[in-house]
């Protein structure tokens, strides 16, 4: 069932306003209404995350609006976010009047980290973790640290039944320096029933450490 954890109705003051920080692990859903928009006015939303307890929050969504909306265009939902180490909400009106907007985070369901880390790369197809429990799991990563010239490559191995072996289930190339919002790296959620692996490579340029969390729907 999902948990409100903030909710509220913010005027917007010109600046990117924190609407709500917190730091207890979980898998969130943000919403947020737009009906009083008008002509001219311009509101950018923002998610921010951190992978590890001790790293940088970066922005993970990041969805700018113009102009009054309309449906379906008004209630707005991201999707469900991994979030390890907790979530903040950001609004920020950046044309236009000062308005109020309602939002709320929901936590519709608790997680919990199967293993995390910070991994060096080396060029090979590295393993960063396996669950081999039948769980529903995703994978969280960080890639500020990649430069130009750089390409990474993240893949799910699973398999569709226990005797079976393992394929690709899908696969992220990411390819130069990356930028908000693309520096956190989420996976859908997965349901592994036999067993699922997480790799990462890098297929060109500089190595570079990648803080990853592999994360569980908690039972």
């Amino acid at each position: 069932m999902p948990t409100v954890v903030a909710q509220g109705n913010t005027i917007t003051d010109g600046t990117e306003q924190t609407l709500a920080s917190f730091t207890d692990a979980g898998i969130y859903v943000v919403e947020f209404n737009l009906s009083n928009m008008a002509s001219s006015d311009a509101m950018t939303w923002r998610t921010k995350q951190a992978v590890l307890a001790a790293g940088t929050k970066q922005t993970s969504i990041e969805e700018a609006f113009v102009d009054a909306q309309a449906d379906p265009d008004i209630q707005m939902i991201t999707i469900p976010l991994w979030c390890p180490q907790g979530l903040d909400l950001t609004a920020e009106r950046t044309a236009g009047t000062d308005r109020s907007y309602e939002w709320s985070v929901n936590r519709v369901a608790n997680l919990t980290v199967e293993s995390s880390g910070t991994h060096a790369l080396d060029g090979t197809e590295q393993t960063l973790g396996t669950v081999t429990t039948n769980k529903t799991v995703g994978l969280v990563s960080d890639h500020d640290l990649q430069l130009a010239g750089t390409t990474t490559v993240l893949k799910a191995d699973s398999k569709v039944r226990a005797a079976a072996t393992a394929t690709t289930l899908f696969s992220a190339t990411l390819a130069g320096a990356l930028s908000a919002p693309n520096i956190i790296q989420q996976s859908v959620a997965v349901a592994a029933p036999h067993s699922i692996a997480f790799t990462i490579e890098r297929t060109a340029g500089a190595n570079h450490n990648v803080p990853f969390a592999i994360c569980s729907v908690a039972v």
